[in-house]
């Protein structure tokens, strides 16, 4: 293995790949107004004269505090930059197409890495080539740690770590959200689809047949030992009171008043769930491996689209059949529509012409009308005094006032990316601490930290869930998201 240059004898906390795309510059604008003053960060990549632009974009903002190095790579190789940083934060998309050349270097540098990808196919491929290598190094590496994966990843560990080892039959539901696409997603799905066979997706192992695609390099004992989850298209009827909620209006920022959405529906997320479940059973694989008990032996885990009981959508159809109608189109149709050559054709040249090459959410979006909301409930087994059972549902929530998949992910991939960037140059976290105002306060920030299990880093690839409950804490005070977590009313004492 060649000489790996120590985390501390580096120059930058922090580097951005793929910073002059949609979604890049609006991570390099929040960590030129948020970025702490002693972190050095830079922006990287192949054109300097749109690193300039950019640089010239950051220089204008009114709450700048905290201004990047720009490195072009006719300046210093890629190589020379992954060496000299603790961190990369990678934008560059589509994943499937551009990123291991990165990655591979990340990995040999023994440097962190943080990604937005949602490419299931590709990390499980980086996985299998480069994981072992990863351990060797030390490089820790953090996929999905955006919209995809933190909802689901992170309100499922607040969860479990609320309600104990108990903790059973989640529904993990996506209640509420304003927010538009951008053409990166589109182009990462169809990446995915032009460049892994039908069976790697749609086959018995394949990412959208098993929620554990993501952990197959994993000992077969500890996969022997995972329940298993039920797939495919899934609607169920809200039939207990105060469980759910749905907002009054989505006019106003946050949804106005919530409404009890007994009487709704929950329809299956399909295509979405699987790639979040990738990622969430990963976690709980890496945990069970590890001999952690956070989660529960027999956990099981669904993620679901709320539909109101006074909003029947679908023609006019019951909550209950316009859930099943969702859910078929997201665990059947979307996959059937992206397998087909033609149709991917067809989808890429409307993604062209109607939002353009780097085009995405507008500013009004993403600041001002976007939010997201997301709660998981589950199943509690209480033992009483008398030693009897019974049951209770406990919940977590978390909510974000902005557009989900950029104008919030870009925030909270960014934290994400400062966060590991201070964990692995040993910096003191006030955020993380324990107190009485803390998130799940008589806890350790490091609860559930695989990671930094150990003191220091534990190189592989991770999740966002392994770095346990410090990261939830400092997102929440770092003000990337709210989250919190308690019993549901109906069925307290």
């Amino acid at each position: 293995m060649a000489s790996i240059t120590p985390l501390h004898d580096r120059t930058y906390d922090l580097a951005i790949f793929g910073a002059t795309g949609f979604t890049g510059t609006l991570i390099a604008k929040h960590l030129a107004a948020a970025a702490p003053k002693d972190v050095k960060w830079a922006i990287t990549g192949r054109s300097a004269s749109k690193l300039e632009k950019l640089r010239d974009e950051l220089s204008k903002l009114p709450d700048l505090t905290n201004s990047p190095d720009v490195i072009a790579f006719s300046d210093r190789s890629a190589k020379e930059i992954i060496n000299d940083s603790r961190v990369v934060l990678s934008v560059i998309g589509p994943s499937t197409l551009y990123a291991e050349d990165f990655l591979k270097l990340a990995v040999e540098a023994g440097t962190g890495w943080v990604d937005l990808n949602g490419e299931t196919a590709w990390l499980k491929n980086m996985i299998v080539k480069y994981g072992e290598q990863a351990k060797e190094t030390g490089a820790v590496i953090i996929p999905s740690a955006g919209y995809d994966c933190i909802p689901s990843e992170l309100s499922l560990l607040t969860l479990a770590l609320f309600a104990g080892p108990n903790l059973k039959n989640v529904k993990a539901v996506m209640e509420d959200q304003v927010g538009t696409y951008s053409a990166g997603t589109f182009n990462s799905m169809i990446a995915v689809f032009e460049t892994f066979s039908r069976d790697e997706i749609f086959g018995p192992t394949g990412y959208l047949s098993t929620p554990y695609y993501c952990s197959s390099d994993l000992p077969a004992s500890t996969l022997a030992s995972l329940p298993k989850q039920e797939v495919g298209a899934n609607a169920i009827p809200i039939d207990t009171p105060q469980t759910f909620f749905y907002s009054e209006t989505n006019k106003v920022k946050g949804g106005g008043k919530l409404l009890d959405a007994q009487g709704g529906a929950l329809g299956g997320l399909g295509y979405v769930e699987q790639l979040n479940r990738n990622l969430v059973f990963r976690g709980i694989s890496l945990s069970r491996h590890l001999g952690a008990d956070t989660y529960n032996p027999n956990l099981q885990y669904r993620e679901y689209h709320l539909v109101p009981p006074t909003k029947p959508s679908m023609f006019g159809a019951s909550a209950l059949t316009s859930a099943k109608r969702l859910s078929n189109a997201f665990a059947n149709i979307i996959p059937w529509v992206l397998s087909s050559y033609v149709l991917r054709r067809v989808l890429a040249f409307f993604v062209a012409r109607l939002i353009g090459e780097n085009g995405g959410p507008d500013e009004d979006m993403r600041e001002n009308k976007g939010y997201l909301r997301w709660r998981d409930v589950g199943d509690v087994e209480i033992t009483n005094q008398d030693g009897t059972v019974s049951e209770k549902k406990a919940y977590s929530l978390l909510k974000a006032h902005k557009d989900g998949g950029y104008g919030w992910t870009s925030i909270v991939v960014s934290e994400t990316a400062l966060y590991l960037a201070l964990k692995l140059k040993g910096a003191h976290i006030p955020e993380v601490e324990d107190s009485e105002k803390a998130l799940l306060p008589g806890k350790s920030g490091s609860e559930a930290d695989l990671v930094f299990r150990n003191g220091k880093a534990e190189g592989g690839f991770w999740t966002t869930a392994c770095l346990g409950l410090g990261l939830v804490r400092y997102l929440v005070g770092r003000k990337a998201m709210v989250m919190e977590a308690g019993w549901v009313k109906n069925t307290q004492e």
